[in-house]
This record gives C-alpha cells, sequence and structure tokens, in this order.
C-alpha cells in the first residue's frame, strides 16, 4: 500500500497525575510568537513504545538525552539507568539522578506498548514543569504555582504549555509535528 498514510498512534500518559487517555501523548511547550516544542515525544517502532527527551537545569544546561529510550549526552554529575522486566514488551524504566542529592530528575516507566507514566522535573527557556506522584506543578511566565491533580482528558493530542496560560487539548485534529 505505497502512497498511503499511516494515522497515528494514541497513548495513554499520566503525566503527574493528570492522564491523557487515547491521545497522542503529546506536551507541547508554545513561545509567545507561536514556535512549538515537545517538551517529550512518544512514538512507536517495531511495537515498541519509546520515549524522546531532554532534560536541563534551571540554567539551560543539559543534563540528559533520551533518545528513544536510550541516554545520549549524559552530565558527568548524573546517573542514567535503564531497567527493563523480562519477558514483557515495552515494560521498562528509564531514571535520571542527580549524583550530588541522590534526587531523582526523572522516572519515566513504560506499562505497556501504549502507556507511560512520566514524573520529574522539566526546565524550560520559560521556567519549570514538575510532574510528581501528587500533582503537576507549573511556573512559566505569568503561571505560577499552579498545581494540576487527577485530571482526565480522553482523546485529543494533549496538553500545551505556553508563557502565559495552559490547556489541555480534546480535540481529535492530528498536530502537524505528528504528520
Amino acid at each position: 500500500m505505497s502512497g498511503t498514510k499511516k494515522e497515528a498512534e494514541h497513548y495513554d500518559l499520566d503525566f503527574g497525575t493528570n492522564i491523557l487517555q487515547n491521545g497522542y501523548g503529546v506536551v507541547l511547550l508554545r513561545s509567545q510568537d507561536g514556535h512549538e516544542k515537545e517538551l517529550f515525544i512518544l512514538e512507536k517502532n517495531a511495537g515498541d513504545l519509546l520515549l524522546t527527551t531532554e532534560l536541563r537545569d534551571s540554567k539551560g544546561t543539559l543534563l540528559a538525552k533520551i533518545r528513544r529510550n536510550s541516554f545520549v549526552d549524559i552530565s558527568e554529575d548524573y546517573d542514567a539507568s535503564k531497567r527493563f522486566e523480562l519477558g514483557k514488551r515495552s515494560r521498562g524504566t528509564l531514571i535520571l539522578k542527580d549524583l550530588t542529592t541522590g534526587k531523582e530528575i526523572l522516572n519515566a516507566t513504560i506499562y505497556a506498548n501504549n502507556s507511560v507514566k512520566i514524573l520529574g522535573m522539566f526546565h524550560t527557556e520559560h521556567g519549570s514543569i514538575e510532574a510528581t506522584e501528587n500533582s503537576l506543578i507549573i511556573n512559566t511566565g505569568s503561571v505560577k504555582n499552579l498545581h494540576l491533580s487527577h485530571n482526565r482528558v480522553k482523546g485529543g493530542y494533549g496538553m500545551v504549555i505556553d508563557e502565559k496560560s495552559l490547556s489541555i487539548e480534546g480535540s481529535n485534529k492530528v498536530p502537524a509535528l505528528m504528520k
């Protein structure tokens, strides 16, 4: 079937305690000028769910990159580990830990071929987003200490965070980034 476009995959994304169910698993950062960048990307390859993201400190220094479930460019003060459960397709945990404080910067657990839970601290040029076991805490631009917890959105493509607002998109459109 050449020439036909494959439809984008749907994922269940648990970001902090907020669940984006049967969506495209996208969390976008949008600048004031409308430029969009993915906070992280979920995709599939050969049936495996894969995560791609960058982790930075509050000054913008790169701590580590995860490219399709593999750690690359890890800063010397951080430890990256990857644990996979034998005999379970796509099940695993990716952890980035600060060696000086012992604090986990990221803990991403892939539960199934279409389900992932992401906890961690994400610093951007516009502020920070922290996903914890209790809440999603957003500090970007004029949005300060916004705590979101136990929200559930079905369908749509995901969450958009910009310098002045946050929205959880429930539309059925496929974002341009996923086409």
